[in-house]
């Protein structure tokens, strides 16, 4: 597939901070994309300017749309004309070459969706995805198409956005497949989650194991309106939950990968949890420290103002009273002028 059937989609909310190097990582490409769809939600940091001024020249059309990241998704795909679409989500930076390599596998296997593991860009230790640990269990140089259990056994054991289709920055989609198949708009960030566990079993998904593109662990932008943690994740267990029974029909060893998956990825979320941890003592322990140097200091600063106090009592008192001269003293002092 040529670059010129590639429209790619650029959502933005307050990113003017990551665009610089985002839009320098994206400039091989953009004269050979079909299209530039940029969906702005109400961006007030010169979001906008920046990017008509960096696209000029470019095929690049403008949308302003409510608040909601998969609604911008959708929105861009229903407006798209290109072939295939590429989610350039911002502060994600695209790998040289990375966009070629997805559309050369989509063009020769004819899939619906092309994944790759992102190369993870953040403070360690980082959390990995299940792309990452296939990568990890065998996926060929060459890649391949996945079986229906692995698709499904892939969405297991991870949080939001760690599922099947990791960062949708490292991944090629088909608009045929994504205009029939929308993301869900009321799932806050678990909306690609939920789009795997309901949709990826009838893709045809392809993995590759070459990085594409580099995802911005540690600067994710929380601007999108998201419903609260305690209604996504009921929405994410439903579609799991939708899963789990018909695992068995679909391979024989479906929960085997499952169960792998899920204790590889508790490993990584364990880790992740006992590093905060440690670092919340590390942090806690040098607060602990501050306080007592600030209570020596702070005991310190009242010694001196006590003394100072006394010091000035001394300074500006009034002189003792000159004791009364005798007749001897007084004739002393007419005599001498004083």
């Amino acid at each position: 597939m040529k670059l010129s059937q590639i429209s790619i989609i650029l959502p933005t909310l307050n990113e003017r901070a990551a665009l610089e190097k985002h839009v320098a990582a994206l400039v091989p490409v953009l004269g050979e994309a079909r299209e530039v769809l940029v969906i702005d939600s109400d961006s007030d940091d010169g979001t906008l300017p920046f990017l008509k001024e960096s696209l000029a020249g470019c095929n690049a059309r403008f949308f302003n749309r409510p608040r909601g990241l998969y609604a911008a998704w959708n929105f861009g795909v229903r407006e798209a004309v290109g072939e295939a679409i590429y989610f350039s989500t911002a502060g994600d930076l695209l790998l040289p070459g990375g966009l070629e390599s997805l559309s050369d596998r989509m063009q020769q296997t004819r899939a619906d969706v092309v994944i790759s593991p992102p190369q993870m860009s953040g403070a360690p230790p980082i959390p990995q995805w299940p792309i990452h640990h296939l990568v990890q269990m065998g996926l060929p140089q060459e890649g391949r198409t996945l079986t229906i259990g692995e698709k499904c056994a892939m969405n297991f054991g991870f949080t939001m956005g760690r599922g099947l289709l990791g960062s949708s920055a490292s991944n090629l989609y088909r608009r045929q497949f994504l205009s029939e198949h929308a993301f869900p708009e009321d799932s806050g960030h678990g909306g690609d989650t939920i789009w795997a566990a309901r949709f990826a079993k009838d893709a045809h998904v392809f993995a590759i194991p070459q990085p594409v593109a580099q995802f911005a662990y540690e600067a994710r932008n929380h601007g999108y309106f998201s419903p609260d943690e305690t209604a996504v994740y009921p929405r994410v267990m439903e579609e799991l939950e939708r899963l789990v029974g018909g695992l068995r029909a679909f391979e024989e060893n479906a929960l085997d990968i499952a169960e792998r998956l899920f204790l590889a990825g508790r490993v990584e979320v364990n880790t992740c949890y006992l590093a905060d941890r440690a670092t919340q003592a590390q942090q806690l322990s040098y607060i602990g420290e501050l306080q007592v140097e600030l209570e020596k200091r702070s005991e310190l600063i009242m010694r001196l103002d006590e003394e100072c106090r006394e010091l000035s009592q001394q300074l500006y008192a009034p002189p003792p009273p000159r004791p009364k001269r005798g007749p001897i003293q007084q004739l002393a002092g007419r005599l001498l002028g004083i």
